[in-house]
């Protein structure tokens, strides 16, 4: 199957561009997702075990099953300033 991945600004450059596709096993999983991405872009490695994946709209556990077509979004935390 084939997933859509965004990536956040912090991202791309490791890989390149902002968006993906990302072919995977059936019933892969988000972890299954990351390790992948991991496996192809190394320099990802320590950015990608602190995002954040979003799918369909919602924070997606590593254990969540992903289907075809579908877009997760990687985004990285965000600091705030001070008052």
């Amino acid at each position: 199957m084939n997933v859509r991945v965004r990536l956040s600004a912090g991202l791309t450059p490791a890989v390149g561009n902002s968006r993906l596709v990302v072919t995977l096993a059936e019933n892969a999983t988000i972890a299954d997702l990351l390790d992948h991405l991991c496996a192809q872009h190394p320099e990802l490695a320590l950015k990608i075990s602190i995002a954040i994946p979003m799918a369909s709209g919602r924070h997606a556990a590593p254990s969540d099953r992903l289907t075809d077509a579908q877009e997760v979004a990687l985004l990285l935390p965000a600091a705030g300033g001070s008052k």
